[in-house]
């Protein structure tokens, strides 16, 4: 669309007008999260930490700092496996290798589920050591298939492949776009 105008009266239309919205914004979450993680620490209870923890994540305000060790050091698994979640909500793909970290040293099984889970869903292949351990628990069998699809990489395919082989569980798999099927006519022997 054009709307016959110069640079300088774009920039009057299209920017000026949200400066000062913005500037309210940052001026606000400066004094914002102070007082958001003042509340995290009195929270009487792990469940309410829990609770705020995680909408802390999605807000941005989590990073890889002090309080998410302080979190991931919570005797409470739920504290700990929701700043897990929260961190990969706050930083996406950022998170990736701090998350495998997780994933592959902590012993509380919360906390390395929320990890290998956000991973998956960051679509990382640091997912991949969490994914082939879900393949084996035939409850889970059908979603770590799904999530290892999403991740199109290559060694996620081959995880794949050979599950679908060594299944005894229908795969439909025209839902799954596999180039090595593809290439071999969708043949999986």
């Amino acid at each position: 669309v054009d709307l016959h105008v110069g640079a300088r009266e774009a920039l009057a239309l299209g920017f000026t007008p949200y400066l000062a919205g913005e500037a309210i914004k940052a001026a606000l979450s400066v004094v914002a999260l102070p007082t958001s993680w003042r509340l995290v620490d009195r929270a009487a209870s792990a469940g309410q930490r829990a609770i705020l923890v995680r909408c802390l994540g999605p807000a941005g305000a989590l990073a890889l700092d002090e309080h998410f060790e302080q979190f991931l050091a919570e005797p409470s698994e739920t504290v700990a496996g929701t700043a897990v979640a929260a961190l990969a909500d706050s930083l996406g793909t950022a998170a990736a290798e701090r998350l495998a970290q997780v994933a592959a040293g902590d012993s509380r099984s919360v906390v390395k589920t929320a990890a290998g889970e956000s991973l998956a869903k960051l679509g990382s292949a640091l997912a991949l050591p969490y994914l082939r351990e879900k393949l084996k628990d035939p409850e889970l069998y059908s979603e770590a298939c799904r999530q290892l699809a999403r991740l199109h990489h290559p060694e996620a395919e081959a995880f794949l492949v050979l599950a679908a082989r060594a299944s005894t569980v229908e795969i439909d798999l025209q839902f799954l776009y596999l180039p090595a099927l593809a290439q071999s006519g969708g043949a999986l022997a």
